[in-house]
């Protein structure tokens, strides 16, 4: 204990000399009050200025820096059940050395591996998940960013776990190749994702020496087979990496939590003033990646979705400096706008495109900026993509002829202004996440610390006029993408996604000042007044206690044609509303045709609103008309000023509906591509995950199996009320083998289930308690809410508190029940499973005959083996060879059997080593083989009309209360 007590009054003697030493630098004196902790008398500095904060922000914040130079935001929110942090690192991918593309994402990766404090690469996870958290972390081209969120009382053990990543990480050795593996997993998901095949291709073909132009995401040829090449050790480089960059000087911390600030500042100082300050660590900027070399170019290049895609991007400097005034935004707005004189408005009427947004990289970047303009082109657009160039510099003509105009920024100003005034807490999670990365600018002053990033404040003509500047035609380059360019052929490929594309000088006609001469015939111009800006912000509900807000809202009326029901706001006093309507068919169908039908309508009414309507959506307002094969949906929300304006003129236009030949067909041709490109979306969404058996399911598949980045269970709740539990793996490995993996999973779980402790247990309860219990953020999340509960039919207003007190009377007995009802396949009485299999071009799919003739396993070690290259023995001699062997002669028996079967038939002597491999799939996927023998293979569905025929149809929901209308007609 004497020993303990001396080497903690040391570490107290060194921050306060490391403190002393750093309040007498300068530049760090009048701002900063020096300041000890309540408790440990840890020494820090606390920003002694006025924090600019909304006057609707009720939470309570404070700005300090440790000795370490850390800067921490610390925000009490009274009302928060969860607690978050974030820390970001001012060093991102464009660190990297250029040997060793990825390894700022590879050390991401491998942070969450151990520390000294907690060596169990599994520990810290596991701890979130229990306690109903959230975590993550990702790397950009200029930061790292690492969060996590949590219930409230499992903060301070989690900031522990947390605060070690960046102290002392174990950088396990036995964690290297598992992790390697999981970033090449990462990527290969990535490659259907057009987005970042473009992006690739725009650093690809930026200044070869400038690190914009490097491969970030990293795989295993970069990272792993690379260093080999080189004679280095890959752990080693990451650990240089970690011990070169990763200084507390350039790193901000945001912890948000329902506790004192005072015990957050304990806490943060306790937890993290022992990462190494290293001084500014981050890398030189090397200038500017598109150089005039890369600029006046025109490159075409292949899409995987069918799209029609036109990118100018312009060369702009850094922007840091300028978060106050943000030039950009100024632009951005213009160019997006779509009343009448704007761009879009043009391009669309002429049936040239389809949407059109802006904007820059990210206004941390050091050194250089590129703004981007982006427009989905209708085929016809694309076809005459020269004509579109020209008008979008006729229209950039246009602003930089009518200069900055004071009216457009203060109107801005004034919506920008109510938004901040009438501030929607974010929640915990996304506050910690954006606070930290806009005050990684090292721009941003203290007292800006809580409002910088909301949009524009302050006016600047010349900031405007400068930036506008650099969008000029001698300083660009043009992305033209699409599936297909007709006769000109992509002769080149890209290395890492293999798009295909073809680069050449832009025209002359376009690159020319010329080429801003061609504004009259087009007819642009500056917008007029916005008319829907809110001219009375009055708040004329008031909020009431907790205990005392309405948790339904009332019925006026009630008929056999209608429903009206209606809540005042009492728990945010805002000047917000909120409305929403169902306009039902006489007769609702659930035919293909009813629903290309009412896909076409979505289309044509929100062409035809978007053009009319616009000005709303930048007016603080919002609006959703939506299509169903049942009705129309209706909704409007924001500001209630004049939110019953924007109502009225979206019913008169329905009811006055005429639409264009035009606007019909260029609806059309956009459901059509909406359809075609369904087959390229990414195979899974990230939604409400199952916290008792996701971690396991993560651990078993992701980590120690390493199957593929994407391995998650989540539960998903269907209109009726009818619930699925979804098991989701993403792999290079064949689906059959992930199902079967699966499946073992699911049969092996429940005794997992059954070892949790009462207190585990317990503690996963209060986790979910907690998550159901949040406080709602706005008025439009409560009125959804709602109108879950009316749309339904169930008018269930209080299914939360119902839910919350079902969890707070349930045991673990209750769950294995529940389980062996419904999930356990070998005891849930009515078990209901549909396996859904999406197999990837470069694995062979089994034919139909195979899919009904032999057990899913064998299908499985099948598509193992062809993946290893062994080859020659038909599905039907595997059957035979797995019905005759048995698992009681031992699995590596059966292995040698299998490879002697495999020699027979002259396999590759290399292929066949693979098939006794202590890590190889071969090995379970035979295992299972013999495990499985003699269980029927799966039913193949072929009609899914049929199928669901075969399905018990579930009740219609029961209300939950009788409907008593406060007035009658």
């Amino acid at each position: 204990m004497q020993h303990q007590l001396w080497t903690r009054a040391l570490f107290v003697v060194v921050l306060i000399g490391l403190y002393r030493w750093y309040s007498s630098m300068p530049g760090h004196g009048p701002e900063f009050a020096a300041r000890t902790t309540a408790e440990l008398k840890l020494p820090y500095m606390e920003f002694a200025g006025t924090l600019e904060q909304s006057a609707g922000d009720m939470r309570e914040h404070r700005v300090i820096k440790l000795p370490n130079n850390l800067v921490v935001l610390c925000t009490r929110d009274p009302d928060a059940t969860q607690a978050a942090a974030t820390l970001h690192v001012d060093v991102g991918s464009l660190a990297d050395p250029p040997e060793l593309n990825g390894l700022a994402h590879f050390l991401e990766h491998m942070l969450f591996m151990g520390t000294e404090k907690y060596p169990d690469e599994g520990e810290y996870i596991a701890f979130i998940k229990k306690n109903g958290g959230q975590y993550n972390a990702f790397t950009s081209l200029d930061t790292t960013g690492y969060y996590f969120g949590v219930a409230n009382s499992a903060l301070e053990q989690t900031l522990d776990r947390f605060s070690r990543f960046f102290i002392d990480p174990l950088f396990a050795p036995g964690s290297v190749d598992r992790e390697l593996h999981a970033v090449d997993s990462e990527h290969k998901g990535n490659l259907q994702d057009d987005y970042r095949r473009e992006f690739q291709l725009e650093r690809l073909l930026s200044n070869s020496s400038h690190p914009f132009s490097m491969f970030s995401t990293g795989n295993l040829e970069t990272l792993r087979d690379g260093s080999q090449r080189l004679g280095l050790d890959i752990r080693q480089e990451m650990i240089r990496f970690y011990q070169k960059h990763y200084s507390a000087d350039i790193m901000r911390l945001v912890v948000a939590g329902n506790y004192s600030v005072d015990q957050l500042i304990e806490w943060s100082a306790a937890k993290f003033s022992a990462i190494a300050s290293k001084g500014d660590s981050r890398p030189a900027s090397p200038g500017h990646p598109l150089t005039p070399g890369v600029l006046g170019k025109i490159v075409r290049y292949q899409t995987l979705r069918n799209v029609h895609r036109m990118r100018l991007q312009f060369a702009v400097p850094e922007l840091k400096a300028q978060y106050r005034t943000r030039p950009d935004k100024y632009v951005i707005h213009l160019v997006e706008l779509q009343s009448p004189g704007s761009l879009f408005d043009y391009l669309k009427a002429q049936g040239l495109a389809t949407e059109i947004y802006a904007y820059i990289s990210t206004i941390n970047m050091d050194g250089f900026n590129i703004f981007d303009i982006v427009i989905d082109l209708t085929p016809k657009g694309f076809e005459h993509y020269e004509g579109v160039v020209r008008a979008v510099f006729a229209y950039l003509r246009v602003l930089a002829d009518s200069g900055p105009q004071r009216w457009l920024h203060d109107e801005r100003r004034v919506i920008n202004d109510l938004e901040y005034r009438f501030y929607e807490n974010p929640g915990v999670v996304k506050w910690t996440l954006t606070r930290a990365r806009v005050n990684l600018n090292s721009h941003v002053a203290p007292k800006h610390y809580l409002s910088a990033g909301n949009s524009a404040i302050d006016y600047d003509a010349d900031a405007i006029a400068g930036f506008m500047a650099h969008l000029r035609p001698h300083n660009y380059r043009l992305f033209l993408g699409a599936q297909s360019h007709g006769n000109i052929q992509l002769a080149a490929t890209e290395k890492y996604y293999g798009t295909p594309y073809l680069i050449d000088d832009l025209s002359a006609n376009l690159v020319g000042e010329a080429v801003m001469e061609w504004h009259e015939p087009y007819r642009l111009h500056l917008p007029g007044p916005n008319p829907f800006v809110p001219e009375s912000t009055e708040v004329v509900s008031k909020s009431v206690p907790d205990a005392n807000v309405a948790t339904a809202p009332t019925l006026l009326q009630s008929t056999d044609g209608y429903e009206l029901w209606f809540k005042q706001d009492d728990q945010f006093a805002q000047p917000r509303g909120y409305i929403r309507l169902h306009l039902a068919y006489e007769r609702s169908s659930a035919s293909f045709l009813d629903r290309v039908i009412a896909g076409i309508l979505d289309e044509c009414v929100n062409h035809i609103l978007d053009k009319e309507l616009s000005n709303a959506k930048i007016s603080g307002m919002d609006y959703k008309v939506i299509f169903r094969m049942a009705g129309v949906d209706v909704k409007v929300t924001g500001f209630s000023d004049k939110l019953s304006h924007l109502l009225e003129a979206i019913l008169k236009r329905l009811k006055a509906l005429d639409i264009e030949e035009h606007v019909y067909h260029d609806s059309l041709t956009l459901l059509q591509q909406d359809y075609q490109n369904r087959r390229n979306m990414q195979p899974f969404r990230q939604l409400h995950h199952d916290h008792i058996i996701d971690n396991p399911l993560f651990d078993q598949l992701r980590t120690k199996e390493q199957l593929g980045y994407v391995v998650a269970v989540f539960e998903t709740s269907y209109d009726a009320g009818q619930m699925i539990l979804t098991f989701l793996a993403q792999s290079e490995a064949n689906p059959a083998y992930l199902t079967q993996r699966i499946d073992k999973f699911i049969r092996e779980i429940r005794q997992h289930i059954a070892n949790y402790s009462a207190s585990d247990f317990d503690a996963f309860v209060q986790a979910l308690v907690s998550l159901k219990t949040t406080k709602l953020e706005s008025i439009e999340e409560e009125a959804d809410r709602f109108w879950r509960c009316v749309s339904l039919g169930t008018y269930d207003f209080d299914f939360v508190a119902q839910e919350v007190a079902q969890l707070k009377m349930l045991s673990k007995s209750d769950l294995l029940e529940y389980w062996d009802q419904y999930v356990n396949p070998d005891t849930a009485p009515h078990y209901t499973r549909v396996d859904t299999q999406l197999w990837p071009a470069l694995i062979a799919y089994p034919s139909e005959s195979d899919l009904v003739s032999y057990p899913e396993s064998v299908i499985a070690l099948s598509g193992c083996l062809d993946r290893s290259g062994l080859s020659g023995v038909s599905t039907a001699d595997l059957a035979r060879f797995v019905k005759r062997t048995s698992l009681s002669i031992g699995i590596e028996k059966s292995l040698a059997d299998l490879k002697r079967l495999y020699s027979d038939k002259s396999a590759d002597p290399q292929a066949l080593e693979r098939i006794a491999a202590e890590d190889s799939r071969i090995r379970s996927a035979l295992e299972m083989a013999l495990q499985a023998s003699g269980r029927p293979a799966p039913r193949v569905i072929d009609n899914i009309d049929a199928f669901k025929a075969t399905q018990q149809l579930h009740r219609l929901p029961e209300p939950a209360m009788e409907l008593v209308p406060k007035f009658t007609t």
